[in-house]
C-alpha cells in the first residue's frame, strides 16, 4: 500500500473527527429523573449547562432525594451525549472502511 495514500486517509480521518467533535459539542442533551421533576441539560462534551428542579420537589425539603435525582438526571443527559458521539464516530469509521474503529 502507498504510504502517501495512508497519510492522506489519516489526515482526512483527523479532519472529519474534528468536525464531528465540533458538531456534537454544539448540541445539547437533556436527561431527567423523578418523572421529569428534575431535568439536566449538558452539551455534547457532557458539560452541565442547566438544571431545572420542580418547585414542588423543592418544597418537600428532602435534600438527599433531590441530590440523588439531580445526579441521575445529569448522568442520563451525559449518557445521551456520549451515545450520540459514539454513534457519529462509528459512522465515520464505517465510511472510511474501518469497522469498529471507535
Amino acid at each position: 500500500m502507498n504510504i502517501n495514500k495512508i497519510l492522506k486517509q489519516a489526515q482526512k480521518l483527523q479532519e472529519e473527527a474534528k468536525k464531528i467533535q465540533e458538531q456534537i459539542a454544539a448540541l445539547s442533551f437533556e436527561g431527567e429523573s423523578g418523572g421529569g421533576k428534575v431535568k439536566a441539560v449538558v452539551n455534547g462534551e457532557g458539560v452541565l449547562l442547566k438544571i431545572t428542579v420542580d418547585p414542588q420537589l423543592l418544597d418537600s425539603k428532602d435534600n438527599d432525594m433531590i441530590e440523588d435525582l439531580i445526579v441521575v438526571a445529569v448522568q442520563a443527559a451525559q449518557e445521551k451525549a456520549k451515545e450520540a458521539s459514539q454513534s457519529q464516530f462509528q459512522k465515520l469509521g464505517g465510511n472510511l472502511g474501518i469497522p469498529g474503529m471507535f
